[in-house]
């Protein structure tokens, strides 16, 4: 009887394994894109609001707007919408929800790949040892009769 090698495995079981394969390095590929963007994203909230604020009471909208838009963050983003929007309290608590959900979603871009291939790879590992347990017992009759 002849050895079962780790390369005889991997031949056998390459349509399983190539399909895990390119799961995983999609996985890899989107966690370290979004922890790039996060990384990117992250900026000090109160220090940039309160100069936000300060602009606003020196040199007015036109100012701060300007100023939110040299930084391309999230958080400028929000707050510029924030210092356009005309009105009162609540037409900007509407406004400042809105672009808050807008920039939530860019943040969130490609994380539902994650969910459909942490839910799908067990299956897939799993019809792999099917298979394999199928073709040992085919091996096993072979040699049995």
């Amino acid at each position: 009887m002849d050895a079962f090698t780790l390369r005889e495995m991997i031949i056998q079981g390459w349509p399983v394994l190539s399909v895990l394969m390119i799961m995983s390095i999609i996985s890899i590929t989107v966690i370290v894109d979004r922890a790039i963007v996060l990384r990117e994203a992250g900026i000090n909230a109160r220090a940039f609001v309160a100069k936000v604020n300060e602009i606003l009471g020196q040199m007015g909208r036109p100012a701060a707007i300007e100023y939110c838009e040299k930084h391309r963050k999230p958080l400028a983003t929000v707050v510029a919408a924030v210092v356009l929007q005309s009105g009162g309290r609540e037409a900007r608590e509407r406004m400042l929800q809105h672009a808050l959900q807008e920039q939530v979603r860019e943040l969130e871009t490609y994380v539902p790949i994650l969910g459909t291939i942490g839910s799908t790879a067990p299956f897939v590992g799993l019809r792999g040892t099917v298979i394999g347990i199928i073709k040992a017992f085919m091996d096993i009759s072979a040699n049995v009769g």
